[in-house]
């Protein structure tokens, strides 16, 4: 797994947004104006083929937006007559959401060379001065709105006044510098935005392959060096944050939206930054089809050399972790924004959990805030096997902790809460795992584990691993469907609660009679030690086992299930032979 624990937000600062770009449209004289419209009304000017929206899936204005049929079919609908600058106001006001008004002044621009032919000059250069207006007046909402205003506008612009060269210069210029400073603040180094700008992540790879296509008709440089490199990066991103439905994660997969990879969005990612392991990916595992096999021609790599699926960025604070770059593939998307954390997982197309999870902490039945941001503890990836570690502060010093492990090869998911504190309380910590729309969880009837089913039937099994088993017996732990999602909740009395809880994933194994598991026994110096200083699971499933064990205390010599231990954490395959497959140890700081 790539990683950039370590990294430090950059302090330079994005400039703010002006309206130089209004200044320098207002700046064209009488005859400048007079060349470009008529450039443009005799049909002179050479505009870019590939962002011509004739015979096209999908207007290559709207690459990566992911909207709704209705919104696409809206803003088709309107593009159909000639824009000026009463009709930009008065679609905007009627744009059925605020995705599609934000839309409007880009559509506007790109129909600008169109619309040369049916307006007179003055109606004309009214528009362009009321697509800048609209653009730039407000400030933007995010780094995406900011490049299409204030880069991808402008590069627009930069190649409707060709003939007037001084201007286009200036514009070019305006364009991309802008767009470098962008992705030098707002990038992590590797391509990735901050998590909470994931859901635009396609929409911001679209304005920039726009911004590359246009900045070569103008034959101009898009931005500086260190600005490819990212772009670049970005698709890969890009492929990482593509679901087995070709849709991007975070995106409502219940909304309608069309699959965001059109063939010609592809096509052109793939030309201005992709790489051989790129097309190999798109086409060969994700089987995603560009418009033009004859520019890439895809001479496939073996998955060994294909690089990690997997990425997780302390940076941009979040993961995308992936056991394979296949559609049918086995996926948990994190991220994690002050005390909110949130994520889907995904398994052969079908989502299981979407949304933010709900957790709450309760210290002799009274709730307790969280004080803190989470911020990332450990962070292990090898042989396919991720580790996330988290941890955040309650009131009245009590912390609360948050393990991840994601094994790909066996498709198994490991989660575990654990609040600690100082003093011994009444404990109570109830956490809710948003499930996905289809999703639903089927409790058996004499044991507390169930089955989370969606469309395609049985999907994952799950085990409370701190529950008891059998319903019969009493239990600190259990799991239940609520509106909210699955709650699991776990009360206890003492200096830690600990709430962990396992999925088995493998669609193979979901077939097998035998499963199982147990709270064990943990030992040091010949005595039994609490619940609220160590625990430890085993888990099977067939003739699989795994071994689960968390000390709540810091490392101390400790047995379980004939394992001597040292260390804060351990999780791994137990073998009919008592040897143990580590897949992870943490040890104490």
């Amino acid at each position: 797994m790539s990683t950039t624990v370590g990294r430090v937000r950059r302090s330079k600062p994005r400039r703010p947004h002006d309206d130089g770009l209004s200044a320098v449209v207002a700046s064209a004289g009488p005859t400048q104006r007079t060349n470009i419209y008529q450039a443009w009304a005799k049909k002179k000017g050479a505009w870019p083929a590939a962002l011509s929206g004739a015979d096209r899936e999908l207007p290559p204005w709207l690459w990566g937006c992911g909207l709704t049929q209705p919104e696409i079919e809206w803003i088709e609908s309107v593009a159909c007559d000639a824009f000026c600058s009463d009709s930009l106001d008065e679609r905007m006001s009627l744009a059925p959401t605020p995705a599609s008004r934000q839309l409007m002044p880009l559509v506007a621009a790109y129909h600008l060379h169109r619309d040369a032919r049916r307006l007179d000059a003055d109606t004309w250069w009214k528009t362009v001065t009321s697509i800048v207006e609209s653009s730039t007046l407000q400030p933007p909402l995010d780094p995406v709105d900011d490049i299409i205003a204030q880069s991808e506008i402008p590069w627009i612009l930069s190649v409707l006044c060709q003939p007037a060269p001084r201007l286009a210069k200036r514009l070019s210029k305006s364009a991309a510098r802008h767009l470098s400073q962008v992705a030098d603040t707002e990038l992590d180094g590797n391509g990735l935005p901050p998590a909470t700008l994931w859901n635009r992540l396609f929409q911001w790879l679209g304005s920039w392959t726009r911004c590359q296509i246009l900045a070569d008709a103008a034959g101009r440089r898009c931005h500086d060096v260190e600005a490819q490199v990212q772009y670049e990066w970005m698709v890969r991103e890009a492929l990482r944050m593509t679901r087995g439905d070709r849709s991007p994660k975070w995106s409502d997969a219940g909304a309608g939206n069309r699959p965001v990879w059109t063939p010609d969005f592809l096509a052109n990612v793939l030309s201005w930054g992709g790489d051989r392991a790129d097309e190999t990916i798109a086409v060969k595992k994700l089987r995603l089809a560009p418009r033009s096999t004859a520019r890439h021609n895809v001479d496939s790599l073996r998955s060994k050399k294909l690089p990690s699926p997997s990425v997780f960025s302390e940076w941009a604070q979040g993961a995308i972790l992936r056991n394979s770059w296949k559609r049918n593939h086995f996926g948990l998307t994190l991220a994690y924004d002050g005390s909110d954390m949130s994520l889907e997982v995904e398994v052969r197309r079908e989502l299981l959990f979407a949304g933010t999870i709900r957790t709450r902490v309760s210290i002799a039945g009274e709730q307790l805030p969280l004080e803190d941001e989470w911020h990332n503890t450990c962070a292990f990836s090898e042989e396919g096997v991720e580790y996330l570690e988290f941890e955040t502060e309650c009131s009245d010093g009590w912390r609360l902790q948050r393990q991840i492990l994601f094994a790909g090869d066996p498709h198994v998911l490991i989660w575990a809460d654990a609040v600690i504190g100082d003093t011994p309380e009444s404990l109570e910590l109830h956490v809710t795992m948003p499930l996905a729309s289809g999703t639903t969880f089927k409790p058996l009837e004499e044991t507390r584990d169930g089955w989370l089913e969606s469309a395609g039937g049985r999907t994952a099994w799950l085990a409370p691993l701190a529950a008891a088993e059998w319903r019969t017996e009493a239990s600190p732990m259990d799991v239940a469907a609520t509106s909210e999602g699955l709650q699991l909740t776990a009360a206890t009395r003492g200096r830690a609660a600990y709430l962990p809880w396992f999925l088995d994933l493998h669609p193979r194994r979901l077939k097998a009679p035998a499963r199982t598991w147990r709270r064990l026994t943990v030992g040091q110096d010949l005595n039994i030690v609490p619940l609220d200083q160590a625990a430890g699971y085993r888990v099977q499933v067939a003739r699989k086992q795994w071994l689960v064990y968390r000390s709540l205390t810091g490392a101390a010599q400790r047995t379980v299930l004939g394992q001597h231990l040292s260390t804060e954490f351990f999780a791994g395959r137990f073998h009919r032979d008592g040897e143990v497959t580590t897949y992870v140890e943490v040890e104490a700081p």
